[in-house]
């Protein structure tokens, strides 16, 4: 064998290996991947997880919160309501108040009969007594519905009996409860009776008979 076959076996050899060495380096880089994925496919994201308990703990405080704003709201429910109860008996107790001096009048009123057993006395004191009334609704506002002669007006009268009358419908004839009104508002309407046009009479069937019959 000369030397220009030796070199010429040599080469070939050579680039055998060369191709044999790229043929066994591109099938390793394509089967790693497919060992990278047996080897994690069993295994969870380590990610996914901080992710999970990040979420689970959110909506544990975001649960509490509410509790708490629940609790909260209750509570100054609560308290609102008691405060406004507290408001309503300080207002029922200042009414009371300004009632007791005429409480105590009528009670002095009333002993001093029995004790002298005398009439006018009584009625003075029950005189002095219903004017401090009187004062008493004017430094409120308080006045009375007009009712008698007046127009019948269902925002301020209660009609309790209706009468038949030749004058006008519809007008109070007598009252049989005061009504009150404060500032424009009713405080009880005046129970009141009413006009109404008087019936109209019917002639008996036998009366027009003649009376056509003398018309004829």
């Amino acid at each position: 064998m000369n030397e220009e076959t030796e070199k010429d076996l040599q080469t070939e050899t050579e680039d055998t290996l060369k191709h044999a060495e790229a043929e066994t380096s591109h099938d390793e880089e394509a089967e790693t991947p497919e060992v990278v994925e047996e080897g994690t496919s069993g295994q969870e994201d380590p990610s996914f997880e901080a992710q999970l308990e990040a979420k689970e703990l959110e909506i544990k405080e975001l649960t509490d919160r509410l509790m708490r704003a629940q609790a909260d709201f209750q509570n100054y429910k609560k308290r609102k309501e008691k405060e406004q109860a507290e408001v309503f008996m300080q207002i029922e107790d200042r009414l009371i108040k300004e009632f007791l001096p005429l409480f105590d009048d009528y009670q002095r009123a009333f002993e001093v009969y029995e004790n002298d057993q005398k009439q006018d006395a009584l009625i003075e004191g029950m005189e002095r007594i219903f004017a401090k009334f009187k004062d008493f609704f004017e430094s409120k506002e308080i006045q009375s519905v007009e009712t008698v002669g007046q127009k019948f007006d269902p925002a301020f009268h209660e009609v309790l009996l209706a009468v038949e009358s030749d004058g006008d419908p519809n007008i109070v004839l007598d009252e049989y409860e005061r009504g009150y009104i404060r500032q424009g508002r009713l405080l009880r309407a005046a129970r009141v009776t009413v006009s109404k046009p008087p019936a109209v009479e019917s002639q008996p069937e036998n009366e027009e008979n003649n009376e056509s019959e003398k018309e004829s």
